[in-house]
């Protein structure tokens, strides 16, 4: 007699506490992922910004001077105000205005010597429209040649970007309609691939890469950047780039901030924008670090208060790290700023001889 085996099956029950078991898992297994990807991130941002103090100690060698934060290539004589005022605030004369900054001259410190040399360093570093040509603001600055748009509109510089940052692509058009805009009613453009540091400043203040007596002070091209023995503080505490993480556009407390109802500037995608967020925008080297009230936005204004890390990326040190953001150092090395660090701590961080004693942070 023939002996009829059964096959054995998960019935549906145990299929379905099977599958609920793998979902159990799967939701433990991707924090961890997701934290070892972030950590991933955050130690590329620290490589970069080694690699951008690299690249300004390599300057240091090659010029005995780091680099300025910002330059009047070719203006004799102009006079700065207060920040961001050279555009306007120069004598007339076919350079006046002619605005370069920090990033530019690391650019072959940073095997880029290519982009560089696209640079057309007698006339500024913007455009004046969305698709090129030369910046013209009547009464200001004019000039009949502009940049090489599409060798710079696509130049994208890996050391400038922290991959921490969430964006849609790593090259932008901003309006600078902040500063320059605002008081001429011209359009002033910055293109180029996005940049997450900048060079900061505390109002007045001194720091590495820019100080209020060797601000633009650059005629004929002459480098005024500061000279090592000026930092009196010492190089391990002063700060001299710091993360400003999509200055393009607003960010508080980790969130999205459409700023287009205090100035209505978009990109060239129509998304809203301050300007500041591309490696060759000046505004990456003049911006001031503030210490606010967390959850202010650039509508409510730079309220008083204490925090000067990661409450929002148009006054503060700014990144997506969680808790913290990166600054270089002057004698190189990168230390993680914790959001929760005291305003003092850090103005006697970013100053280069207010010989205050900086202790732990």
């Amino acid at each position: 007699m023939r002996t009829i085996r059964k096959r054995k099956a998960f019935t549906l029950i145990e299929l379905l506490v099977v599958i609920a078991i793998i979902a159990i898992l799967v939701s433990l297994l991707l924090p961890a992922v997701q934290q070892a990807r972030e950590a991933a991130r955050r130690t590329q941002c620290k490589n970069n910004l080694h690699q951008l103090g690299l690249a300004c100690m390599n300057y240091e060698s090659s010029f005995s001077r780091l680099p300025a934060a910002v330059y009047l290539v070719g203006v004799q004589g102009g006079t700065m105000n207060n920040i961001g005022e050279g555009a306007y605030d120069c004598p007339t004369g076919t350079e006046t205005g002619n605005i370069h900054m920090w990033a530019e001259m690391l650019l072959p410190f940073l095997d880029q010597q290519a982009v560089y040399d696209t640079i057309n360093f007698s006339v500024p570093m913007g455009f004046g429209t969305i698709n090129g040509g030369p910046v013209s603001i009547p009464g200001v600055m004019s000039y009949t040649v502009g940049q090489n748009f599409p060798a710079i509109s696509n130049s994208v510089i890996p050391p400038f970007i922290c991959p921490s940052t969430p964006r849609s692509g790593n090259t932008a058009i901003y309006l600078n309609d902040w500063w320059v805009s605002s008081i001429s009613g011209s359009q002033f453009y910055n293109a180029g691939g996005v940049s997450d540091y900048m060079a900061p400043d505390i109002g007045g203040g001194l720091h590495m890469g820019r100080s209020s007596d060797t601000m633009i002070d650059a005629d004929q091209g002459r480098n005024e950047g500061l000279k090592l023995q000026q930092v009196i503080d010492g190089l391990s505490n002063t700060i001299l780039l710091v993360e400003t993480a999509d200055r393009g556009n607003q960010w508080s407390m980790g969130q999205f901030i459409s700023p287009s109802s205090q100035s209505g500037q978009t990109d060239s995608n129509g998304n809203p924008a301050l300007g500041g967020g591309v490696w060759n925008d000046w505004q990456m080297g003049v911006n001031i670090v503030r210490a606010i009230t967390p959850g202010s936005t650039f509508q409510t204004g730079r309220q008083n208060g204490q925090c000067t890390v990661n409450c929002n990326n148009q006054w503060n040190i700014f990144s997506f790290h969680a808790g913290t953001a990166n600054v270089l150092l002057g004698d190189g090395s990168v230390r993680a700023l914790s959001q929760n660090i005291n305003a003092f701590t850090v103005y006697n961080l970013l100053c280069i001889n207010d010989k205050n004693v900086v202790g732990d942070y």
